[in-house]
């Protein structure tokens, strides 16, 4: 198709000529068909073919099937009015060259002549490097937005001076706000940062930027839409300084971090939770430990008088309760094995039995061993430490001879029985516990308050159920029992095998008062069981000890009185107890003093002994 001709420019290749040296890029010539009617070499070059082919050929035919409507929609709509479109309008699009590889292009269009226009010229630019650069740019931002992803929840820009925050995230929808809710500027930004917050992060950015750092990392809390606060790191770096050192730029990627503070929060409860449990299972090791060094009384209840029948079923009683006890009856007589025998039946049974002896503790340390110390409370508090009522939490509190706590010491215990709340010593801080009560005493306490010795609602609060343990000497028909499982038990212990009580000795014991109760009696067994070097227990009755006010009244000389006993009086002196036992043994040998069952070694005496104390005590064979 020939060039057409134009009365300023003269022939076609004078055209074409003036078309080159005018053109500072790739440049093609078409009609309004989009028919190609020329080409510069700069065009002939970038589309990579020669310009013979190019001459005649439609320009949709250069361009991908993709967008050749594109393009088709592009050329009707600027012929229809061209000197209306601006010389700047370009179209983006595809070439296909003689290889079939594509060129990005840019095509820009222009009348020709300007005056009657018959042709346009179509001006190309090479597109690839800026194409290339877009690319580059964004799988540049894709890489930046997904690395922020994993790093930032918030990418920020903020301008201090003209007070604008630019945000690269969906910070809305993170923090529940409507769309355009969070605050743009930074004021508005502050102004949800926690009031407790706000000055420390003002303070600490500043100090960084001062500092030379040109960086930051701040923890805060911002409100939420729904008014909850959340807790935030931000990093950020700073990218202007004004001339005072402060702020004017900055950018930063901040990270909701509200699940983590709750699990280190959660964790360091827990840890404090475990420290506590490890200090508690300490100290209970520790008490308990002590509690082995010492020399418990009984590890068994035995008894079946009807009196001791009766206190057992007291015991049974109030166990399953949670009722305060109270414990009264003489020394010895099993006051702590009752104790722990409620215990035992009780819902607490799975938490320890605390004991604590009052009567043993200084009235200086008796408090700091119920409700613990901190360290430096007094001389020597070198570690703080649990008192027995934190030990005891959810378990059994045994306040042994309570009659001896201090007066003083007395109302603080009535609140800890009251509230379940108390100090340690020198702390300020009120802990709480849950223990249940039992209280023993060989006092009689209604006398104690009313002497003023002890409060009288300290006593009311601590005998909800008070049971009475009876003496020895009100069960005289638990002493044959209770010595056999004391024998059993002792010769366990040392390794004997005394395995027999005669009656003799046995009528000893039931005769005898016990002051001392079940601890003295089975003290008595104890030593017997050593002393005997064959399996008949041989107590010495000279160990018995005379009740305080017993009568005086002597056991008169069998052989005086001209008639023969069998047991001993239970009332005399210690010697006339003495006489009658032996007595009673030489009459049931026959007055056999030496050989094997005989007097002597039924008394675990030998022979010059027994003869010996015969003669000192005057006994004679009638």
């Amino acid at each position: 198709m020939a060039a057409p001709k134009n009365p300023d420019t003269g022939s076609p290749s004078r055209f074409l000529g003036e078309l080159l040296r005018c053109s500072p890029g790739p440049a093609i010539l078409i009609d309004r068909d989009g028919t190609i009617v020329g080409a510069n070499g700069l065009a002939v070059e970038l589309l990579a073919r020669p310009a013979r082919e190019l001459e005649g050929r439609s320009i949709s035919s250069l361009l991908p099937d993709r967008v050749q409507q594109v393009w088709s929609s592009f050329l009707a709509r600027w012929l229809s009015r061209p000197k209306d479109r601006p010389l700047g309008e370009t179209l983006n699009l595809w070439a296909c060259r003689a290889d079939l590889t594509e060129v990005p292009i840019a095509v820009s269009l222009r009348p020709w002549p300007q005056d009657g226009p018959t042709h346009v010229v179509a001006w190309l630019h090479d597109a690839t490097r800026e194409r290339r650069t877009e690319e580059a740019l964004r799988a540049s931002e894709e890489r930046f937005r997904i690395a922020a992803m994993h790093t930032a929840d918030v990418i920020q820009e903020a301008h201090f001076e003209d007070d604008e925050l630019e945000l690269f995230s969906d910070v809305d929808k993170l923090m529940g706000y409507p769309p355009g809710g969070f605050p743009r500027t930074v004021t508005g930004w502050f102004e949800i940062v926690h009031p407790e917050d706000r000055d420390r992060v003002r303070d600490e950015m500043n100090k960084f930027a001062e500092s030379g750092a040109g960086k930051w990392e701040v923890t805060y809390r911002m409100r939420a839409g729904d008014g909850s606060y959340r807790y935030w790191l931000d990093r950020g770096t700073v990218t202007k300084l004004g001339e005072d050192g402060q702020f004017v730029k900055g950018v930063g990627a901040a990270r909701d971090i509200t699940e983590r503070v709750i699990r280190e929060r959660e964790l360091r409860e827990a840890l404090v939770e475990l420290e506590a449990a490890k200090t508690r299972l300490t100290s209970e090791n520790v008490y308990l430990q002590e509690e082995l060094l010492e020399d418990l009384d009984y590890e068994d209840i035995v008894g079946d008088s009807e009196t001791f029948r009766r206190t057992l079923a007291q015991v049974r009683l109030v166990s399953e309760l949670d009722a305060t006890v109270l414990l009264q009856g003489e020394t010895g007589t099993g006051k702590e094995l009752l104790a722990r025998a409620v215990h035992a039946s009780s819902k607490r049974k799975e938490r320890p039995l605390i004991k604590v002896n009052c009567s043993a503790l200084p009235s200086t340390l008796i408090e700091s061993e119920l409700f613990g110390h901190e360290k430096g409370a007094f001389t020597g508090a070198a570690e703080p430490r649990m008192g027995r009522f934190e030990l005891a939490d959810q378990g059994t509190l045994f306040l042994d001879e309570i009659a001896e706590i201090p007066l003083e010491l007395q109302a603080k215990l009535l609140q800890v029985l009251q509230d379940g709340e108390f100090e340690r010593l020198g702390s300020s801080r009120t802990l709480k516990t849950d223990v249940r009560i039992i209280a023993a005493t060989n006092r009689d306490l209604r006398r104690a308050v009313d002497e003023g010795r002890f409060r009288g609602d300290l006593y009311y609060r601590l005998a909800v159920f008070p049971i009475e343990v009876p003496p020895l000497r009100a069960r005289k028909s638990d002493i044959r029992p209770l010595a056999l499982y004391f024998l059993s038990r002792h010769n366990a212990k040392h390794g004997r095998s005394v395995d027999e009580i005669p009656e003799t000795t046995m009528a000893t014991l039931e005769a005898y008062d016990w002051p001392g109760n079940v601890r003295e009696l089975e003290n008595v067994i104890e030593r017997g069981s050593i002393l005997s070097t064959g399996k008949t227990l041989t107590i010495d009755a000279t160990t018995l000890i005379r009740p305080s006010g017993a009568g005086s009244a002597p056991v008169a000389d069998a052989a005086a009185r001209g008639k023969r006993s069998t047991r001993p009086s239970g009332s005399g002196t210690l010697e006339d107890m003495e006489r009658a036992h032996i007595f009673a043994t030489l009459e049931s040998c026959g007055w056999k003093v030496k050989g094997r069952g005989h007097a002597a070694e039924r008394l675990g005496l030998n022979e010059a002994t027994l003869r010996s104390r015969m003669k000192k005590l005057g006994i004679k064979r009638p």
